[in-house]
């Protein structure tokens, strides 16, 4: 996928483009994800340094390995930034409602599955992951 994609938080003040790196869109069911959003976290994975993000941006580091950002005007979920080394390193998940239509992506992935609320469910054939494979798969221990 080669097509950029603009998008700005509830208020307008911040704006964000990136190049998504994948034709689709996952959500995070894990704890903090929940507690951040209010359900799940589905996110767009931007394409490695494609990602223009500007206006009133504030960043807490909210694990060993990553930082959360929002709009410091409405409050708006933006991204999850990969800080820690390795292979995910300065990887960003950008929150897909920031974009019409969520960028036209389709929802492909779940991540924390055994984290998910048993009050709800995604429709269609879902890749997921369970914490455990997650942490394995970027490296957490």
């Amino acid at each position: 996928m080669s097509d950029k994609l603009n998008g700005k938080c509830l208020c307008g003040a911040c704006t964000v483009s990136l190049i998504p790196a994948k034709d689709e869109m996952h959500v995070c069911h894990c704890d903090m994800c929940r507690a951040w959003t209010g359900l799940g976290s589905m996110a767009i994975e931007a394409e490695s340094g494609s990602i223009d993000a500007k206006g009133p941006i504030k960043t807490r580091a909210t694990s060993e390995w990553a930082e959360r950002a929002w709009c410091d005007e409405c409050g708006s979920s933006l991204y999850y930034h990969v800080t820690a080394e390795g292979p995910y390193h300065d990887t960003y998940y950008v929150s897909s409602g920031l974009f019409p239509n969520a960028g036209g992506l389709t929802l492909k992935g779940e991540l924390y599955t055994d984290k998910r609320p048993s009050g709800y469910a995604f429709a269609g054939e879902l890749r997921g992951m369970t914490e455990a494979e997650v942490l394995a798969h970027f490296g957490v221990e």
